[in-house]
């Protein structure tokens, strides 16, 4: 008997995908160069990270996510540290015991369909709050390395 995914066109896997992810959620997935992640080590093709959906595009083709860092890269501009929205792990637990930065300097970008395929049957870590995932907004909206026109494409809301 065939299963529903191979009932389903890729286009219509992609937006039930969508259709099923809620702004906020957090996973923590193998991300690559593609995903704008660069491994740590090398010889590395991807690393596991933290992310958190931060919207969708309306024709359902991708996914609007940030990252989740350990620490704040010492390299970076002032400009740019000044643009990680600190998470406390007393607020989540899936943190593991570990104050985190969340990188608002850039909206990274990932297709449903390669979405799906990282995923597998993984459900989110958790889901970052109300209160927090407006603050990450107003962040990202500070960012010189992201425009109106992106962040209104993820539907992220410009005039929080």
């Amino acid at each position: 008997m065939a299963s529903l995914s191979d009932l389903l066109s890729e286009n219509q896997k992609d937006k039930l995908i969508i259709s099923t992810l809620k702004v906020g959620s957090v996973y923590r997935l193998r991300l690559s160069r593609n995903e704008g992640v660069v491994p740590k080590n090398p010889g590395d093709t991807n690393r596991k990270k933290y992310f958190i959906v931060a919207g969708f595009d309306v024709s359902g083709n991708a996914i609007g996510f940030v990252l989740i860092n350990t620490e704040i890269n010492v390299n970076l501009s002032k400009e740019l540290k000044r643009l990680h929205y600190p998470l406390a792990h007393t607020d989540y637990p899936f943190l593991e015991n570990q104050n985190r930065f969340v990188d608002c300097s850039e909206i990274k970008r990932i297709t449903p369909a390669k979405f799906n395929s990282l995923l597998g049957s993984q459900s989110p870590v958790g889901q970052i709050n109300e209160t927090d995932m407006r603050c990450i907004y107003r962040t990202i909206l500070e960012s010189p390395t992201t425009s109106l026109a992106e962040m209104k494409r993820y539907g992220i809301p410009v005039d929080i």
